[in-house]
């Protein structure tokens, strides 16, 4: 917990004198100030040891999530690790996969066909939103209440089921 100065810690029943101690270790280090940045190296290191601990890999995480996702909505998933990677390492767009605004997404063109490398690209999601619409009629109810300008729709929805 705070205390009464910024930065400074109150000790508690939650907070030890081991802690305490911890926490100034942390701050040194640059822990909770935020400028703690981890090297190239150790990233690396961490890496092997989770593979030697027989973890997955972000990406391999991230690929086995879209393959279920792709089986569970019915679509063929004919990409490898290797090749789903490749895709997304081309497009310069990894760090920013994602699906909210501004992100990117693996797209079929159409919806149409399997996940395979002739029949993917990487879109932002708002264009993969706009692909899946296009072609589709709105019903009288959406049409009149996106064509009414009024606050009350209500003369605007019966003149359009007629």
């Amino acid at each position: 917990m705070k205390g009464e100065g910024p930065g400074k810690y109150k000790r508690t029943k939650k907070h030890s004198r081991f802690s305490s101690l911890l926490i100034k270790k942390r701050r040194r280090d640059g822990w909770v100030t935020g400028t703690y940045k981890r090297t190239a190296e150790h990233r690396r290191a961490v890496s092997l040891m989770n593979k030697a601990r027989g973890r997955k890999s972000k990406k391999e995480t991230a690929y086995d999530a879209q393959k279920k996702q792709a089986k569970d909505r019915g679509i063929r998933f004919l990409l490898t690790f290797d090749q789903w990677s490749d895709i997304w390492e081309k497009s310069g767009r990894w760090h920013k996969r994602g699906c909210h605004r501004g992100q990117y997404v693996m797209s079929r063109p159409g919806d149409k066909g399997p996940y395979a490398s002739w029949n993917v690209q990487i879109i932002t999601t708002r264009q993969n939103h706009h692909e899946g619409h296009l072609g589709k009629k709105r019903g009288p109810y959406l049409s009149a209440k996106k064509t009414s300008g009024r606050k009350s729709n209500r003369h605007a929805i019966a003149h359009a089921r007629t």
